[in-house]
């Protein structure tokens, strides 16, 4: 509800704000989101929940990724796709975004959400195409899975030589 309150009136920019929801909405509260989102003066498309593997396409094909609530892995998705990031700003996020990698949002704050969505689209492309390239950096250095495997090859030789020796 607080995205879709969030995007009920129009954005002011020249070009067309376009929001893609992706993941399902059911029961009573659902169909009030949806009707929320009906109302909205935006264009918003809505998808049902995709596989896992369908994802990084819904990624690559956007500019910009919201997570209004709580951020799961798919945060680290998006960011290997060159996504900035929008998010709340608890502990874990404002961790994660401290490389210019995107920006977080004051909790439960729509119009704060709204003046950071507006401060990314109305970056200049080469801050913002430096701000997606500092979230595939930033996911490279830290969570590269060649990088994680390398260090429990590691482990399990050094364990293994241990026992072996």
């Amino acid at each position: 509800m607080f995205l879709a309150k969030t995007f009920q009136k129009k954005f002011d920019f020249h070009r067309r704000i376009v929001l893609l929801v992706v993941g399902n909405i059911n029961g009573e509260y659902g169909e009030r989101v949806l009707q929320t989102f009906d109302k909205s003066e935006n264009v918003i498309l809505k998808l049902p929940t995709q596989k896992y593997k369908n994802l990084p396409m819904y990624y690559q094909m956007s500019d910009l990724s919201i997570f209004p609530k709580q951020c799961s892995l798919s945060f680290y998705d998006a960011q290997a796709c060159g996504l900035p990031v929008v998010s709340e700003n608890n502990n874990i996020n404002k961790d994660r975004l401290k490389y210019n990698n995107g920006f977080t949002f004051r909790s439960g704050d729509s119009i704060d959400l709204r003046d950071k969505i507006m401060k990314c689209v109305e970056m200049n492309n080469s801050s913002f195409k430096e701000m997606g390239n500092n979230a595939v950096k930033f996911v490279i250095e830290n969570f590269d899975y060649e990088n994680i495997a390398r260090q429990y090859l590691e482990i399990i030789l050094n364990k293994y030589r241990m026992f072996h020796s």
